[in-house]
């Protein structure tokens, strides 16, 4: 391990992990604003009942633009408070040998940051959701506007975003037990090949895998897997979608109580 280590040049690694990132950074901004362009067209839907222009009411337009501010800047405060406290507690944890003082610290922290990270983070997310919707009813990302109307009603939205997630999730599972009965036959049979091998050279190893990986039964059950998660994932979009879009209308018909 030290010797792999010694050999191993940090400074390349960290720029090729930097890189690596950098590009599938940007090979996920297409598809950023494809969901933001389609969830635009979702929120126009429910709060208006708008279908017009566009494949389906998808353009890109100020809309699109606005959901795609509102998602960011929701996911940048959840991700950096999600990450914020636990690396505190890691960087405390380091500290800690030796130190009781800052032994006891780190310790509260991780109390703090277990409470934090599933306590008050999705309580924020929850506080946070109607942004986008908002975004397209009123013209304008307001995180404060979004904050204040969901005074008072976040019960039922929370309630909703529980039942969504449940059932997408039982959903998903179900989907994947099914395929991997697909996926069963071939995989016995990596592992019957691996047993019996006359030879453990890696290459061959390595070569037959591939083969059995690539065999069309495989190739299906993992497609079909990936695109019926694709399926279930834009499923439980929509639901939060319209529960964001009925706080939103909830707002609008109360205006006062924001």
């Amino acid at each position: 391990a030290m010797v792999f280590a010694e050999e191993l040049d940090m400074e390349a690694f960290v720029a090729l992990w930097l890189r690596t990132g950098l590009v599938i950074l940007a090979m996920q901004i297409p598809f950023w604003i494809l969901y933001a362009a389609i969830e635009a067209a979702n929120l126009r839907w429910y709060l208006r009942r708008e279908e017009t222009a566009g494949f389906l009411g998808i353009r890109l337009d100020a809309d699109t633009l606005r959901v795609m501010i509102a998602q960011l800047l929701v996911w940048l405060i959840l991700f950096a408070l999600w990450l914020g406290l636990p690396g505190l507690w890691v960087g405390l944890a380091f500290m800690a040998q030796g130190n009781t003082a800052v032994s006891i610290l780190a310790v509260l922290l991780f109390i703090l940051t277990f409470f934090f990270n599933f306590v008050a983070v999705p309580y924020l997310a929850v506080r946070l959701a109607p942004t986008a919707a908002l975004a397209v009813a009123d013209g304008a990302v307001s995180l404060p506007r979004a904050w204040s109307g969901m005074r008072g009603r976040m019960l039922q939205p929370f309630l909703a975003f529980v039942l969504l997630f449940v059932v997408s999730f039982a959903v998903s599972q179900v989907l994947t037990l099914v395929l991997q009965f697909g996926m069963l036959g071939p995989l016995l049979s990596i592992v019957t090949a691996a047993q019996t091998a006359e030879t453990t050279d890696p290459t061959v190893v390595f070569e037959s895998l591939l083969e059995v990986l690539w065999s069309p039964g495989v190739v299906v059950a993992i497609s079909l897997l990936g695109l019926l998660t694709i399926a279930v994932g834009y499923m439980f979009n929509i639901g939060m979608q319209a529960v964001c879009a009925g706080a939103v209308r909830d707002m609008q018909q109360a205006p006062t109580d924001a």
